[in-house]
């Protein structure tokens, strides 16, 4: 699978970018490592689709943030092994528009702000979180829903094992027109069928590696993002990056 370009974010950018997706994936050890296979699966297919590598490096940045919602939600509800109830369903449902109102402050993120929001829009306009459909929903979002739900089906999760990679692409193929734009899954098949897109599982939760407490970065985080956002901050951070 084809390696993301090196990015063109500042240090304190990146900083916040790589600390948030692993603060998230440091919530539950199910999803460990998620963020960044979706960046990687997703960076794979623009690359298919034919995008430039600038703009597939903007898809797998903007993918390693898809989540960045759920960062302040309660582990009751992530973690929750049973089936959920409606009220915490609606509840999930709001992160997307949570992860947009975390990112918007900061003007060099406004390229990230349409996957982030709308991952969860499905192409047939089931989706959420408004019911976008077809070129309605900008390519970067289909591409991510694509990698976001093949990731998805192929990780163990509190209430399920795993799916085998061809039953999940089995499972997206069957939703092609549906959930997942025809274009972005013949792409994902191929490049699956050839080898280009595999499996990766093999990833140490973010708290091993790194020491996040999940609660207590979240309040960090948005202190940093808010601080981002001044322009006379800058220097200082840049100084102590």
């Amino acid at each position: 699978m084809a390696e993301a370009q090196p990015s063109h974010l500042e240090p304190p950018y990146l900083q916040f970018v790589e600390t948030m997706a692993q603060a998230l994936d440091a919530r539950d050890p199910y999803t460990a490592g998620h963020s960044i296979r979706v960046a990687d699966y997703s960076y794979a297919i623009a690359l298919g689709l034919g995008l430039s590598p600038t703009d597939a490096q903007t898809i797998y940045i903007a993918a390693q943030l898809h989540d960045i919602g759920k960062i302040g939600m309660s582990d009751a509800v992530l973690q929750k092994k049973g089936r959920l109830t409606r009220e915490e369903f609606a509840f999930i449902q709001l992160h997307p528009q949570i992860g947009r109102k975390i990112l918007e402050r900061v003007a060099v993120f406004d390229k990230y702000l349409s996957v982030v929001e709308l991952h969860h829009e499905n192409t047939d306009g089931s989706g959420y979180p408004y019911g976008l459909a077809g070129d309605q929903i900008p390519l970067e979002a289909r591409i991510v829903r694509v990698a976001d739900a093949f990731d998805a089906m192929t990780s163990d999760r509190s209430y399920r094992a795993r799916w085998t990679p061809e039953l999940a692409q089995k499972e997206i193929s069957d939703y092609a027109g549906k959930h997942f734009d025809h274009q972005v899954v013949k792409v994902f098949l191929k490049m699956a069928t050839e080898g280009r897109i595999r499996v990766q599982n093999n990833f140490v939760p973010a708290s091993a590696i790194s020491g996040i407490h999940p609660d207590a970065e979240f309040q960090h985080l948005l202190a940093f993002s808010k601080a981002l956002s001044e322009p006379e901050s800058k220097a200082t951070m840049l100084k102590n990056s």
